[in-house]
């Protein structure tokens, strides 16, 4: 009896927990969309996280060294959101742009949130480079375009 006293507390604040919220309660919902990524020694990817709760969203881009292979060193150059309007790309918004060097094993930028303007169609463009770990110079660029989102 006494072990049951002590029990029922602890599974009803346990019950509490893990018991599914509401809807007032609901938290924001985000979701990756249209991430694309290429390379097999360098991976390069560039995606929007879309907010719907707030109808937001915001530019990632990454360059990462691939686990198993050689080793290179990378950089995040730029991140860009276009928005297609009048049958071509325009650029909507610079989300980030800097140089803060090399890194030994990965680069992962996200730009600010922006305004997501309904039934337009985004995509985001990122600016990388690598080179073999250790090495001076430039490395080798590519500008890296995600697949397109509508809101």
């Amino acid at each position: 009896m006494r072990l049951r006293r002590l029990l029922a507390p602890a599974v009803l604040a346990l019950a509490l927990v893990v018991a599914p919220s509401g809807p007032a309660s609901a938290a924001v919902t985000t979701a990756y969309q249209g991430k694309s990524c290429v390379g097999s020694q360098v991976l390069r990817c560039a995606w929007i996280n879309y907010d719907s709760t707030n109808n937001r969203m915001r530019a990632y881009g990454e360059i990462r060294d691939a686990a198993g292979g050689s080793n290179y060193d990378v950089a995040l150059y730029g991140i860009w959101v276009d928005e297609y309007s009048a049958g071509r790309w325009v650029e909507r918004d610079w989300v980030y742009y800097a140089s803060d060097g090399w890194h030994a094993e990965s680069d992962l930028e996200a730009g600010e949130l922006l305004s997501c303007v309904g039934s337009r169609t985004y995509r985001v463009r990122m600016d990388g480079k690598w080179r073999a770990a250790g090495t001076t110079g430039n490395g080798t660029y590519e500008m890296r375009t995600s697949k397109t989102y509508t809101c």
